[in-house]
């Protein structure tokens, strides 16, 4: 699945809260080590089984309500 995609659907999941679209590239910044920025830059990618799999995992939590870490996506490099 495409990182794009991924985002998609992780947005339909997570409707219901109104940081629906944060939420989800938040915890796909901490599931790839990457920036937002990094996200939209090369938003065609493919995601690893893995990296689909720990998306999956944190999606999973956040739906039922747990709160995401703030600290999930890194400072750019500098």
């Amino acid at each position: 699945m495409r990182i794009d995609e991924a985002l998609r659907q992780a947005r339909g999941r997570l409707a219901s809260s109104p940081s629906a679209a944060l939420d989800a590239e938040l915890l796909l910044c901490h599931v790839l080590g990457q920036t937002r920025t990094w996200l939209f830059t090369w938003s065609d990618r493919e995601l690893e089984a893995n990296q689909q799999t720990a998306f999956e995992a944190l999606l999973a939590r956040r739906e039922t309500g747990e709160p995401r870490d703030r600290r999930a996506c890194r400072a750019p490099d500098r």
